[in-house]
């Protein structure tokens, strides 16, 4: 603490209450440095820090991108499977339905053959 700041103290409060101002004196010095330290700008080391935060979120985003596509991936071999399953009903569904208006046909002709 500067010298004269203590002696100033002395005279202002007396040499009994001396002790609490001093005590408190330490405390405003710290008070006046910052809580926070802004590393954004500082060295070389503290920007690799961000630069790998950044890349970090850069990569878990890039990583949910991927879960995200491979869950379409999935879903459309899916979709695929279904796809295929409703084409192989609709060939099925025609065959019977030609082969019904085949019977049909053979059944109104036959009462008009000739015996």
């Amino acid at each position: 603490m500067n010298h004269s700041l203590k002696r100033y103290v002395e005279r202002l409060c007396g040499a009994g209450a001396l002790a609490l101002p001093l005590s408190v004196l330490p405390l405003m010095a710290v008070a006046q440095q910052p809580l926070v330290q802004d590393l954004s700008n500082s060295d070389a080391s503290s920007s690799s820090f961000y630069q790998q935060t950044q890349r970090q979120e850069a990569s878990s985003g890039n990583l949910v991108l991927f879960n995200q596509v491979q869950e379409h991936q999935q879903e459309i071999q899916q979709l695929r499977g279904q796809i295929e399953e409703l084409r192989h009903q609709l060939e099925q569904l025609r065959r019977q339905s030609q082969q019904q208006y085949l019977l049909s046909l053979i059944h109104i002709s036959e009462p008009t053959r000739p015996y």
